[in-house]
């Protein structure tokens, strides 16, 4: 069980999405975010490492924590360093409390690492009804899994404990009024991909407010085609020797130096 960490000032993040990014599946016209997150590109993991004093009576000490890609705001007395990866973190994080006894939290804002995310297999259900309940059970969904119900054409993601489509159709789900993709800075924007192509494989529609943008190509005006040179029909070299005629092929010398790609 993760402990509530309280060693900053609250953020006023939520362990949940915020309630006015959620809209229920019988409320379609919810209310708006005010205050959309700025579009960017995915984010790396960053997992911090901090410590903070408690006191218990006479006992005092200091408690270890990790911040696994969580908007916790710490100050610098407290961190006690970054890292991508959970193996650095964790082994930075026993340096601290070698000897001491204590082990290393978690903070309850934490989130997910998408390397193991996106390593988990997709989940099917047979209803949203199921799907819904799944994220209370402790064997159920979890936190960046990807949700299938093919026979309601709905796939979904599970941000924290909450359950939300990404298709058009949410049967007895939710879904969020701002764009997974950039949803906490991009985080689940890899998350999201991976639900997009699973609903293109049962052949649900993705919600456009979700869907990563189409690369558009333009073709070439009209007018430059038809100026475009015509290639030269390239020769066949074996037609310039009589049939049986070895030919001796000499590799072409050139200055390296002055290659460039």
């Amino acid at each position: 069980m993760h402990e509530r960490c309280d060693h900053t000032a609250p953020t006023g993040h939520r362990p949940l999405p915020a309630e006015d990014t959620i809209v229920t599946a019988h409320q379609a016209n919810g209310p708006q975010k005010r205050d959309e997150p700025p579009q960017s590109t995915t984010v790396r993991d960053v997992i911090r490492v901090a410590t903070r004093a408690y006191s218990n009576g006479s006992v005092r000490g200091r408690r270890t924590y990790l911040h696994i890609n969580c908007p916790c705001r710490i100050g610098p007395s407290t961190l006690k360093g970054t890292y991508p990866t959970m193996d650095e973190a964790r082994r930075a994080a026993n340096e601290l409390i070698e000897g001491t006894g204590d082990y290393v939290r978690t903070c309850s804002n934490s989130g997910i690492v998408k390397a193991q995310a996106l390593a988990r297999p997709v989940r099917h259900f047979d209803s949203t009804l199921q799907a819904y309940g799944s994220a209370f059970n402790g064997a159920g969904a979890r936190d960046g899994d990807v949700i299938v119900v093919t026979g309601e054409s709905v796939v979904a993601i599970v941000i924290r404990t909450a359950v939300l489509a990404i298709t058009t159709e949410r049967g007895n789900l939710m879904s969020l009024t701002t764009s997974a993709l950039t949803y906490r800075d991009g985080l689940y924007a890899e998350i999201v991909d991976r639900a997009e192509a699973e609903a293109r494989r049962i052949g649900a529609n993705v919600n456009p407010l979700h869907a990563a943008p189409a690369v558009e190509e333009v073709p070439a005006p009209a007018d430059q085609v038809a100026s475009m040179p015509e290639q030269a029909p390239t020769e066949d070299v074996r037609t310039r020797f009589a049939p049986g005629e070895q030919v001796r092929v000499t590799p072409m010398s050139y200055d390296t130096r002055s290659w460039r790609p």
